[in-house]
């Protein structure tokens, strides 16, 4: 089933891969994901690796922030 895929793999991502790796290793696996992200040709990081997700990119040209400030007012 599509969604409890999807919410092991958010809960492996964030809480095991993000959480206890990163109190387990004193804070250096932080330092670990940095160098992962800044030579990896896929960009992914240690809590990508074990929830066993992916960095997808969307290529937006010409984004109207002030369109998106206005839609935030009139939710509020």
């Amino acid at each position: 089933m599509k969604v409890r895929k999807s919410f092991k793999n958010m809960i492996l991502r964030e809480v095991v891969g993000f959480h206890i790796v990163g109190i387990l290793s004193l804070g250096v696996s932080l330092v670990v994901n940095i160098f992962m992200i800044a030579f990896r040709k896929d960009k992914r990081a240690v809590h990508d690796i074990i929830g066993g997700t992916y960095v997808s990119y969307s290529h937006v040209k010409n984004f109207d922030f002030q369109e998106l400030r206005e839609i935030g007012e009139g939710a509020m």
